[in-house]
């Protein structure tokens, strides 16, 4: 997928500071995982920088919101797909069950994260107990658990 962050170019040409224009961005409507790829694109920023800019750090750190219209994250794998990370946005609460909708999904590669196709709904339903961790505490376990699966496969062989 291409993205076309010629007008944030401009912006950083003129001087504008990576901050000015992740909320330039961000008036525009550009998402979360937009954002991080547009600023590591036109600002040439590390993730770690990019977490900086954009106050995420902390709000990766927090348990997730789950009022209607706030953005939520999280990691799946599946044996077809691989590694991915999902975002979608908090259409309502009701009785301990989340509905999403605007479902996007991403794939890391060594260059950063890339939008891929989903097959089947774009609305969803899920407990909300499930986002109880924040990201980076569900990314963490995700890695041991990554890890602890190579350990046992290295061992196998």
């Amino acid at each position: 997928m291409s993205d076309d962050f010629a007008n944030y170019e401009r912006m950083r040409a003129a001087g504008a500071s990576p901050h000015e224009i992740y909320l330039a961005a961000k008036d525009d409507g550009c998402d979360d995982i937009t954002s991080v790829r547009m600023l590591r694109a036109v600002c040439d920023l590390s993730l770690r920088e990019v977490k900086e800019v954009s106050g995420a750090t902390e709000d990766w750190t927090k348990k997730q919101n789950l009022e209607p219209g706030s953005t939520v994250h999280w990691e799946g794998q599946s044996p077809d797909d691989g590694f991915y990370f999902m975002q979608a946005r908090v259409a309502g609460v009701e009785n301990g069950v989340v509905s999403l909708e605007c479902l996007k999904r991403f794939r890391p590669s060594r260059v950063g994260l890339y939008e891929v196709p989903i097959n089947g709904p774009r609305i969803c339903r899920m407990p909300a107990n499930f986002f109880d961790k924040s990201l980076v505490d569900r990314l963490a376990e995700a890695i041991e658990f990554w890890n602890e699966v190579t350990e046992a496969h290295r061992k196998a062989v």
